[in-house]
C-alpha cells in the first residue's frame, strides 16, 4: 500500500514538474477575416495582439502545451473587457466574441492571474469612422437603399463590406479605378432587418460607419 501512494506522489510529483516547464500558448482565429493568430507565452500577464475591426467575428483561446508537446484547453474562471466582467460568468474558454472598435479582452485565473487579447487596427490600415470626412452613408435608417459617399485623393480600387451586428459579411463589392467624388447607391432590400456596418477599404485605410435596415 506505502509502495502504491509513493508511486502515485512520484506520478503526481512528475506530471506537476511536466505542467511547470511548459507553456501558455494564445490563440485567436478571426472568421471574418479568415485570419489567425497564435503566441506563446511564459508566465502570466502577458498579452497578444488580435488584428481585426469593430464587428469581426473573434474565438480566443488558451492552450496549455506541456514538454511533449501535449496541448490542454484552458478554462479561465472569468473574462473580462476592459476591466468590466463579461456576462454569464460560466463562460468557458474558447470565448466567442464581435469585436469592438479597441479594447483588452482578459483571460482570468485563481483570482488574479491572467493572459490578454488586444484588439488592434490590422497592420497597414487606419480606421477611421463615419465622423471621417472623406466618408458620408445616408439614410442611417432605411429598409430600401444606401448612398455611399467617399472622397479619395488618389485613384484607387474601392472594396465596400456590409457586415450584420454578428460580423456575417452579408454583401461586398469592388469598385475598381475610384477617383475624386464617389458616390455609390446600393439597393438593400434583400438584406435582413437589423443593425450594420459598411466597411469601405482602399489601399492603407479602412473606413467604416453604421446604419439599420428596417
Amino acid at each position: 500500500m506505502k509502495k502504491t501512494i509513493s508511486l502515485l506522489v512520484l506520478a503526481f510529483g512528475i506530471a506537476a514538474n511536466v505542467y511547470a516547464k511548459g507553456h501558455h500558448v494564445l490563440i485567436a482565429v478571426n472568421h471574418t477575416t479568415g485570419d489567425s493568430i497564435s503566441q506563446n507565452v511564459t508566465s502570466f500577464g502577458l498579452n497578444i495582439n488580435v488584428p481585426a475591426v469593430a464587428g469581426d467575428s473573434l474565438t480566443l483561446y488558451v492552450y496549455y502545451e506541456d514538454i511533449f508537446g501535449n496541448f490542454t484547453l484552458e478554462n479561465p474562471q472569468q473574462w473580462f473587457l476592459d476591466g468590466d466582467s463579461i456576462v454569464p460568468s460560466h463562460l468557458a474558454d474558447p470565448l466567442e466574441v464581435i469585436a469592438p472598435d479597441s479594447g483588452v479582452f482578459s483571460a482570468v485565473f485563481n483570482g488574479s492571474l491572467f493572459m490578454q487579447f488586444t484588439i488592434v487596427t490590422p497592420t497597414g490600415l487606419v480606421e477611421h469612422h463615419e465622423s471621417d470626412n472623406s466618408l458620408k452613408i445616408f439614410p442611417n435608417v432605411t429598409g430600401t437603399s444606401l448612398s455611399i459617399q467617399l472622397s479619395v485623393l488618389k485613384q484607387c480600387d474601392v472594396i465596400i463590406s456590409f457586415y450584420d451586428a454578428d460580423g456575417n459579411l452579408f454583401k461586398k463589392s469592388l469598385d475598381k479605378a475610384v477617383a475624386g467624388e464617389f458616390v455609390k447607391n446600393v439597393n438593400i432590400e434583400a438584406l435582413p432587418a437589423g443593425y450594420y456596418t459598411v466597411r469601405v477599404t482602399t489601399p492603407g485605410k479602412l473606413l467604416s460607419a453604421k446604419f439599420i435596415k428596417l
